[in-house]
């Protein structure tokens, strides 16, 4: 069992049913930093019980299927106990709609378990920067998000994606400024556009100014 650092910023959970994925995501962690704290979970109760023990976690990698919960159960869960620690979940599931509601629930990152290298990888380090600096805001916003209707239904993921498609810049651009994966940028995307009614990115500044939305001062 992996033996604990004392910087709670570094200190990761791991939950699935396999105890080979949770081995792997750990060796993953434990290569990027070396001095984390890596407690590992093979159901929701255990979950339940290192989030109740810990109140700070770098993020948790949550799967969706565990002998004590199915779906987006596991994330609900989680969500009652978690703090401001980031979610991401890595899935064998990876139809749309399971990943839409996940974000919609505060995910993070939703990654397929094929990704499981590289890409998990790139998640890992920027947890791990992103832990380091809790109070530096990189992330650039082109309109005053606070002012987009409750009743869309965005969350503050889906705000910051918006006001970052406002300014046509790719999916690309968007996962780097917000640290995010691709196919996650890809999914909220989906939802901004499907929201606001309109058919393509070209159309969200025109959509948000109508909605009221303004742009900030030093927006281009």
């Amino acid at each position: 069992m992996h033996q604990a650092g004392n910087l709670a910023q570094h200190r990761f959970l791991v939950v699935d049913d396999h105890p080979f994925v949770v081995e792997a995501v750990s060796t993953l962690i434990k290569a990027i930093a070396p001095q984390a704290e890596i407690l590992q979970a093979f159901s929701v109760a255990r979950m339940h019980y290192h989030l109740s023990r810990h109140s700070q976690f770098c993020g948790v990698f949550l799967d969706l299927e565990l002998p004590d919960a199915s779906g987006c159960q596991a994330v609900e869960i989680a969500n009652r106990f978690r703090g401001d620690a980031p979610i991401v979940v890595f899935s064998a599931r990876t139809d749309f709609e399971i990943a839409r509601r996940c974000l919609e629930l505060g995910v993070r990152n939703f990654l397929p378990k094929t990704v499981i290298g590289d890409q998990l990888n790139r998640v890992i380090k920027e947890l791990v920067e992103l832990s380091s600096k809790p109070n530096e805001n990189s992330q650039t916003n082109t309109c005053d998000m606070s002012l987009i209707p409750e009743y869309l239904g965005f969350t503050n993921r889906q705000r910051e994606v918006a006001a970052l498609l406002a300014t046509g810049v790719s999916n690309k651009v968007i996962a780097r400024k917000l640290d995010i994966a691709p196919g996650t940028v890809k999914i909220h995307v989906g939802v901004v556009l499907n929201r606001l009614g309109v058919g393509g990115r070209a159309e969200v500044m025109t959509a948000l100014l109508a909605l009221g939305v303004s742009r900030n001062a030093d927006a281009a």
